[in-house]
């Protein structure tokens, strides 16, 4: 995972993390490993806010449902269940809002308002993905939205609440 984490802040991805994975994230791109050093959320747990900044990166206290983002180096995260007490709902909301964050940096754009749900977080996986590819991951993303859209999705669960 190393490898792929150094590979994706080369090339200027998004790496994306929730949970104990911003700890992976940290290690790998930390001032001390050689890295550039990241801005990331890893809940509320002192001691792990301490070793994160140890390995020359930067804590952002956000919410679980809230995403911590480092635009300069590309990097998106959410504390999930390291937050304080957190619901899983919080926690959905989070992984949520940091997909939300990962489509606008993908597509260039300001504003993503849709709810995931948690089948579209395990159909997500991290892979080695050839930079001719992410035309193709941008242009399904773009067909996803715009298939979301015309299906009225989200729009039940606003009504509902």
């Amino acid at each position: 995972m190393d490898k792929v984490i150094k590979e994706f802040n080369k090339d200027n991805k998004p790496v994306c993390a929730t949970s104990q994975a911003a700890l992976l994230v940290a290690k790998t791109l930390g001032t001390q490993a050689g890295g550039p050093g990241v801005k990331l959320s890893v809940g509320t747990d002192s001691a792990l806010e301490e070793a994160v900044k140890n390995l020359g990166n930067e804590v952002l206290n956000v919410r679980a449902s809230a995403v911590a983002v480092d635009e300069a180096k590309h990097v998106l995260s959410t504390p999930g269940f390291l937050a304080k007490n957190p619901s899983a709902y919080e926690v959905h909301q989070g992984i949520g809002e940091m997909v939300n964050e990962l489509i606008k940096a993908l597509r260039g754009i300001k504003e993503v308002d849709i709810d995931w749900s948690f089948q579209d977080f395990y159909a997500l996986q991290v892979r080695k993905i050839p930079a001719q590819d992410w035309e193709f991951i941008k242009a399904e993303l773009k067909q996803r939205l715009e298939d979301d859209k015309n299906k009225g999705f989200g729009k039940e669960s606003e009504s509902s609440q």
